[in-house]
Protein backbone atom coordinates (compact mmCIF):
# COMPACT_ATOMS: atom_id res chain seq x y z
CA UNK A 1 0.00 0.00 0.00
CA UNK A 2 3.16 2.41 0.62
CA UNK A 3 5.68 2.97 -1.68
CA UNK A 4 8.46 5.14 -2.68
CA UNK A 5 7.15 7.50 -5.00
CA UNK A 6 8.22 7.23 -8.89
CA UNK A 7 6.65 9.44 -11.74
CA UNK A 8 5.08 6.32 -12.42
CA UNK A 9 2.79 7.71 -9.28
CA UNK A 10 2.33 11.13 -11.19
CA UNK A 11 -1.18 10.78 -12.68
CA UNK A 12 -2.77 8.85 -9.53
CA UNK A 13 -1.13 11.87 -7.37
CA UNK A 14 -2.51 14.79 -9.63
CA UNK A 15 -6.14 13.64 -9.35
CA UNK A 16 -5.90 13.12 -5.14
CA UNK A 17 -4.22 16.06 -4.87
CA UNK A 18 -6.84 17.65 -7.11
CA UNK A 19 -9.44 16.23 -4.57
CA UNK A 20 -7.18 17.65 -1.74
CA UNK A 21 -7.25 20.98 -3.12
CA UNK A 22 -10.84 21.17 -3.83
CA UNK A 23 -11.06 20.76 0.21
CA UNK A 24 -9.18 22.87 0.52
CA UNK A 25 -11.31 26.08 -1.22
CA UNK A 26 -14.18 24.75 -0.07
CA UNK A 27 -13.40 26.40 3.03
CA UNK A 28 -11.48 29.08 1.47
CA UNK A 29 -13.09 30.44 -1.85
CA UNK A 30 -10.78 33.30 -2.88
CA UNK A 31 -7.85 30.21 -3.90
CA UNK A 32 -8.06 30.28 -7.71
CA UNK A 33 -10.24 27.42 -9.38
CA UNK A 34 -7.25 25.92 -11.29
CA UNK A 35 -6.01 24.84 -7.89
CA UNK A 36 -8.24 21.96 -8.74
CA UNK A 37 -7.54 21.41 -12.38
CA UNK A 38 -6.46 17.88 -12.33
CA UNK A 39 -4.22 18.18 -15.85
CA UNK A 40 -2.38 21.75 -14.63
CA UNK A 41 -1.95 19.76 -11.23
CA UNK A 42 -0.16 17.17 -12.84
CA UNK A 43 2.07 19.12 -15.31
CA UNK A 44 3.32 21.20 -12.05
CA UNK A 45 4.06 17.46 -10.07
CA UNK A 46 5.94 16.71 -12.69
CA UNK A 47 7.75 19.51 -13.68
CA UNK A 48 9.23 19.46 -10.18
CA UNK A 49 10.09 15.78 -10.12
CA UNK A 50 12.36 16.67 -13.71
CA UNK A 51 13.58 20.07 -11.80
CA UNK A 52 14.06 18.84 -8.16
CA UNK A 53 13.84 14.72 -7.79
CA UNK A 54 11.52 15.18 -4.69
CA UNK A 55 11.61 11.95 -2.33
CA UNK A 56 8.66 10.41 -0.83
CA UNK A 57 5.61 7.92 -0.16
CA UNK A 58 2.71 7.11 -1.84
CA UNK A 59 0.01 5.34 -0.99
CA UNK A 60 -1.60 3.32 -4.04
CA UNK A 61 -4.57 2.52 -1.75
CA UNK A 62 -6.46 6.13 -1.61
CA UNK A 63 -3.54 8.48 -3.72
CA UNK A 64 -2.60 10.21 -1.10
CA UNK A 65 1.13 10.93 -0.65
CA UNK A 66 3.76 12.96 1.12
CA UNK A 67 6.94 14.42 -0.86
CA UNK A 68 9.78 16.97 0.02
CA UNK A 69 12.84 18.44 -1.94
CA UNK A 70 16.30 18.82 -0.16
CA UNK A 71 18.13 21.94 0.45
CA UNK A 72 20.52 23.93 2.09
CA UNK A 73 20.87 27.89 3.47
CA UNK A 74 21.38 30.09 6.12
CA UNK A 75 18.13 30.21 7.59
CA UNK A 76 17.04 26.82 6.98
CA UNK A 77 20.01 25.15 7.73
CA UNK A 78 20.24 21.59 5.97
CA UNK A 79 16.34 20.67 5.27
CA UNK A 80 13.68 19.18 3.13
CA UNK A 81 11.18 21.21 1.46
CA UNK A 82 7.49 20.36 0.89
CA UNK A 83 5.29 22.54 -0.79
CA UNK A 84 1.67 22.84 -0.84
CA UNK A 85 1.28 20.43 -3.78
CA UNK A 86 3.96 18.19 -1.92
CA UNK A 87 1.19 16.32 -0.58
CA UNK A 88 -2.23 15.38 -0.57
CA UNK A 89 -4.36 13.64 2.42
CA UNK A 90 -8.23 12.33 1.51
CA UNK A 91 -11.42 14.32 3.25
CA UNK A 92 -11.41 13.68 6.51
CA UNK A 93 -7.94 13.78 6.74
CA UNK A 94 -6.80 10.15 8.32
CA UNK A 95 -3.97 10.48 10.97
CA UNK A 96 -3.01 6.72 10.61
CA UNK A 97 -2.19 7.66 6.82
CA UNK A 98 -1.12 11.14 7.64
CA UNK A 99 1.23 9.47 10.45
CA UNK A 100 2.39 6.63 8.43
CA UNK A 101 3.44 9.04 5.35
CA UNK A 102 5.41 10.83 7.77
CA UNK A 103 7.33 8.36 9.22
CA UNK A 104 8.17 6.29 6.02
CA UNK A 105 8.91 9.42 3.84
CA UNK A 106 10.41 11.59 7.17
CA UNK A 107 12.96 8.40 8.04
CA UNK A 108 14.32 8.46 4.52
CA UNK A 109 14.69 12.27 4.78
CA UNK A 110 16.71 11.65 8.32
CA UNK A 111 18.64 8.47 6.64
CA UNK A 112 20.00 11.39 4.15
CA UNK A 113 20.92 13.40 7.10
CA UNK A 114 18.33 16.27 6.89
CA UNK A 115 16.75 16.71 10.19
CA UNK A 116 15.16 20.00 9.61
CA UNK A 117 11.42 19.59 7.76
CA UNK A 118 10.03 21.96 6.38
CA UNK A 119 6.52 21.95 4.99
CA UNK A 120 3.32 24.49 3.44
CA UNK A 121 0.07 23.23 4.01
CA UNK A 122 -3.56 24.77 3.93
CA UNK A 123 -4.94 26.33 6.97
CA UNK A 124 -7.36 23.11 7.29
CA UNK A 125 -7.72 22.69 11.25
CA UNK A 126 -7.94 18.86 11.51
CA UNK A 127 -5.04 18.30 9.05
CA UNK A 128 -3.13 21.34 10.74
CA UNK A 129 -3.74 19.68 14.79
CA UNK A 130 -2.50 16.42 13.45
CA UNK A 131 0.58 17.73 12.22
CA UNK A 132 1.46 19.54 15.10
CA UNK A 133 0.38 15.89 17.13
CA UNK A 134 3.47 14.29 14.94
CA UNK A 135 6.04 17.39 16.20
CA UNK A 136 5.35 19.83 13.89
CA UNK A 137 4.97 23.79 14.65
CA UNK A 138 3.46 26.89 13.06
CA UNK A 139 6.49 29.15 11.72
CA UNK A 140 4.82 31.12 9.19
CA UNK A 141 1.47 32.38 7.96
CA UNK A 142 0.32 33.05 4.23
CA UNK A 143 -2.77 35.19 4.51
CA UNK A 144 -5.27 36.39 1.67
CA UNK A 145 -7.76 39.82 1.90
CA UNK A 146 -10.39 40.47 -0.63
CA UNK A 147 -10.01 43.25 -2.41
CA UNK A 148 -13.36 43.11 -3.94
CA UNK A 149 -14.77 44.49 -0.75
CA UNK A 150 -13.82 47.92 0.82
CA UNK A 151 -11.09 48.90 2.48
CA UNK A 152 -11.68 50.30 5.80
CA UNK A 153 -9.95 53.85 6.03
CA UNK A 154 -7.96 54.40 8.79
CA UNK A 155 -7.09 58.07 10.16
CA UNK A 156 -3.72 59.69 9.49
CA UNK A 157 -2.16 61.36 12.38
CA UNK A 158 -1.16 65.16 12.00
CA UNK A 159 2.35 66.01 10.87
CA UNK A 160 2.37 62.73 8.60
CA UNK A 161 2.16 62.38 4.81
CA UNK A 162 1.43 59.30 2.77
CA UNK A 163 2.61 58.69 -1.08
CA UNK A 164 4.29 56.41 -3.75
CA UNK A 165 8.16 56.25 -3.40
CA UNK A 166 10.08 58.20 -6.09
CA UNK A 167 14.05 58.04 -7.19
CA UNK A 168 14.54 60.61 -4.60
CA UNK A 169 14.04 58.28 -1.71
CA UNK A 170 16.87 55.82 -2.83
CA UNK A 171 19.21 56.72 -0.26
CA UNK A 172 16.46 56.61 2.61
CA UNK A 173 14.57 53.53 1.63
CA UNK A 174 18.36 51.86 2.10
CA UNK A 175 18.68 53.09 5.60
CA UNK A 176 15.51 51.81 6.55
CA UNK A 177 15.65 48.02 4.79
CA UNK A 178 17.24 46.60 7.55
CA UNK A 179 14.00 46.95 9.98
CA UNK A 180 11.91 43.83 9.36
CA UNK A 181 15.09 42.08 9.31
CA UNK A 182 16.46 43.17 12.70
CA UNK A 183 12.61 42.58 14.00
CA UNK A 184 12.75 38.93 13.10
CA UNK A 185 16.49 38.48 14.82
CA UNK A 186 14.90 39.70 18.15
CA UNK A 187 13.01 37.71 20.18
CA UNK A 188 11.39 35.33 19.87
CA UNK A 189 11.68 34.85 16.58
CA UNK A 190 15.50 34.72 16.62
CA UNK A 191 16.25 34.44 13.12
CA UNK A 192 19.59 34.47 11.77
CA UNK A 193 20.95 37.70 10.82
CA UNK A 194 23.89 37.18 8.27
CA UNK A 195 25.39 40.19 6.87
CA UNK A 196 25.51 39.25 3.22
CA UNK A 197 21.23 39.56 3.49
CA UNK A 198 21.65 42.88 5.14
CA UNK A 199 23.57 44.42 2.46
CA UNK A 200 21.34 42.67 -0.32
CA UNK A 201 18.26 44.34 1.29
CA UNK A 202 19.84 47.51 1.02
CA UNK A 203 20.42 47.13 -2.33
CA UNK A 204 17.42 45.84 -3.01
CA UNK A 205 15.53 49.00 -1.41
CA UNK A 206 17.81 51.42 -2.88
CA UNK A 207 16.57 50.22 -6.17
CA UNK A 208 12.77 49.90 -5.41
CA UNK A 209 11.73 53.47 -6.77
CA UNK A 210 13.16 51.94 -10.45
CA UNK A 211 11.83 48.36 -10.28
CA UNK A 212 9.00 48.40 -12.37
CA UNK A 213 7.10 45.72 -11.45
CA UNK A 214 7.24 47.14 -7.75
CA UNK A 215 4.33 49.27 -6.15
CA UNK A 216 5.74 51.02 -3.22
CA UNK A 217 3.57 53.69 -0.79
CA UNK A 218 5.55 55.36 1.93
CA UNK A 219 4.39 56.98 5.51
CA UNK A 220 6.63 60.17 5.52
CA UNK A 221 7.29 62.77 8.18
CA UNK A 222 8.97 66.15 6.65
CA UNK A 223 12.29 64.71 4.81
CA UNK A 224 12.05 61.07 6.91
CA UNK A 225 10.53 57.52 5.89
CA UNK A 226 8.83 56.34 9.02
CA UNK A 227 6.94 53.23 6.96
CA UNK A 228 6.94 51.87 4.05
CA UNK A 229 4.71 49.04 1.89
CA UNK A 230 5.54 47.17 -1.04
CA UNK A 231 3.65 45.00 -3.43
CA UNK A 232 4.24 43.42 -6.64
CA UNK A 233 1.57 41.71 -9.22
CA UNK A 234 1.50 37.85 -9.39
CA UNK A 235 0.87 35.66 -11.79
CA UNK A 236 -1.56 32.88 -12.63
CA UNK A 237 1.28 29.64 -11.37
CA UNK A 238 0.84 26.35 -9.30
CA UNK A 239 4.46 26.39 -8.54
CA UNK A 240 2.36 28.54 -6.28
CA UNK A 241 -1.11 27.81 -4.89
CA UNK A 242 -1.47 31.36 -3.70
CA UNK A 243 -0.79 33.42 -6.74
CA UNK A 244 -3.34 34.06 -9.59
CA UNK A 245 -3.19 36.95 -12.43
CA UNK A 246 -5.25 39.74 -10.98
CA UNK A 247 -3.40 39.16 -7.46
CA UNK A 248 -1.05 41.17 -5.65
CA UNK A 249 1.35 40.61 -2.78
CA UNK A 250 2.21 42.98 -0.07
CA UNK A 251 6.19 41.20 0.09
CA UNK A 252 7.28 43.72 2.98
CA UNK A 253 5.69 46.33 5.29
CA UNK A 254 7.18 47.88 8.22
CA UNK A 255 7.04 51.02 10.19
CA UNK A 256 9.97 52.88 12.66
CA UNK A 257 10.43 51.09 15.29
CA UNK A 258 10.15 53.87 17.46
CA UNK A 259 7.01 54.91 16.11
CA UNK A 260 4.71 51.55 16.62
CA UNK A 261 1.11 51.83 18.19
CA UNK A 262 0.62 55.38 16.95
CA UNK A 263 -1.65 54.12 14.06
CA UNK A 264 0.80 54.72 11.47
CA UNK A 265 0.91 51.47 9.88
CA UNK A 266 -3.27 51.04 9.50
CA UNK A 267 -3.38 54.31 7.65
CA UNK A 268 -0.54 53.41 5.25
CA UNK A 269 -1.84 50.03 4.81
CA UNK A 270 -5.60 51.73 4.18
CA UNK A 271 -4.29 53.70 1.42
CA UNK A 272 -1.87 51.61 -0.25
CA UNK A 273 -4.69 48.64 -0.14
CA UNK A 274 -6.88 50.87 -1.95
CA UNK A 275 -4.49 52.11 -4.20
CA UNK A 276 -3.72 48.73 -5.38
CA UNK A 277 -7.79 48.18 -5.25
CA UNK A 278 -8.02 51.04 -8.02
CA UNK A 279 -5.42 49.40 -10.00
CA UNK A 280 -7.77 46.07 -10.18
CA UNK A 281 -6.39 43.89 -8.28
CA UNK A 282 -9.33 41.59 -6.83
CA UNK A 283 -7.20 39.85 -3.88
CA UNK A 284 -3.92 41.12 -1.82
CA UNK A 285 -1.56 37.99 -0.74
CA UNK A 286 1.02 38.65 2.17
CA UNK A 287 2.70 36.34 4.81
CA UNK A 288 4.09 36.72 8.44
CA UNK A 289 6.44 35.23 11.79
CA UNK A 290 3.45 33.59 13.71
CA UNK A 291 5.75 34.00 16.55
CA UNK A 292 5.63 38.05 16.25
CA UNK A 293 2.05 38.26 17.67
CA UNK A 294 2.16 42.50 17.43
CA UNK A 295 2.28 41.09 13.24
CA UNK A 296 0.59 38.49 13.57
CA UNK A 297 -2.37 40.33 15.19
CA UNK A 298 -2.25 43.26 12.69
CA UNK A 299 -2.48 41.66 9.72
CA UNK A 300 -5.69 39.77 10.72
CA UNK A 301 -7.35 43.02 12.15
CA UNK A 302 -7.19 44.66 8.75
CA UNK A 303 -8.87 41.74 7.50
CA UNK A 304 -6.35 39.19 6.00
CA UNK A 305 -7.67 35.56 6.48
CA UNK A 306 -4.68 32.75 7.37
CA UNK A 307 -5.03 30.23 4.37
CA UNK A 308 -1.81 28.42 4.90
CA UNK A 309 0.94 27.82 7.28
CA UNK A 310 4.64 26.90 6.72
CA UNK A 311 5.72 24.24 9.64
CA UNK A 312 8.70 22.65 10.79
CA UNK A 313 10.02 19.92 12.51
CA UNK A 314 13.67 19.62 14.54
CA UNK A 315 14.67 16.48 14.76
CA UNK A 316 17.47 16.22 17.65
CA UNK A 317 21.09 16.06 15.89
CA UNK A 318 21.86 13.61 18.77
CA UNK A 319 19.28 11.61 16.85
CA UNK A 320 21.40 10.54 13.88
CA UNK A 321 24.72 9.67 16.36
CA UNK A 322 22.19 7.15 18.81
CA UNK A 323 20.67 5.42 15.51
CA UNK A 324 24.45 4.78 14.40
CA UNK A 325 24.57 3.45 17.82
CA UNK A 326 21.01 1.54 17.73
CA UNK A 327 22.05 -0.39 14.33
Amino acid sequence: MFNQFTPTYLKEASIGLSNYFKNWRKQFPLLPRQIQDQDLLYATLNNWFKQEKPQGIFNTKNKTYLLSQSSENVFFGKHTWTPLYGAAFDSPVSFVDQSELYALAGQSWLDSFYINHYMVVPALSNLLFQWQKLGFGIQQTYALLDLQKPIKPAPLPAGFEIRPANTNDKQKLAEVSPWIALRLHAAPVWAPLPNEHLSNLREGFAGLPDEKTAITWLICKENDILGFAVFYALESDLSDPLSDHNWVELAVAAVHPLFRGQGLGKALCSVALQAVQNLGYMVCKTDWRTANAATDHFWQTLGFEPTAYRIVRHINPDYLNTRKNAL
